[in-house]
């Protein structure tokens, strides 16, 4: 994923820290496949939580948006397939 998809516009009501923390989540793996994307923004919430900068479902749907840009259909549908798994294992509130 390129460095600048913190940049993109649909993120742009999003707290400049928690982009901060999800791209430094990024910049550990190298290259990120949709799969490993999806793993590192479960990671970097649940990091984020802890410092008291909690990812609203909102959010994610935006990031989520803007990992799915320029991917291959099949690509959109693994990552929609992975979305409803975190969902269904989510605890609901």
């Amino acid at each position: 994923m390129a460095q600048d998809w913190s940049k993109n516009d649909a993120l742009s009501n999003i707290n400049p820290q928690k982009l901060e923390l999800l791209q430094s989540f990024l910049s550990q793996g190298g290259h990120n496949s949709p799969n490993e994307m999806l793993s590192i923004l479960m990671a970097a919430s649940a990091a984020s939580k802890k410092k008291g900068l909690q990812f609203t479902p909102e959010e994610i749907e935006q990031i989520i948006a803007v990992v799915r840009m320029g991917k291959s259909p099949a690509e959109q549908a693994r990552i929609e397939r992975m979305m409803r798994m975190i969902q269904m294992m989510s605890p609901r509130r």
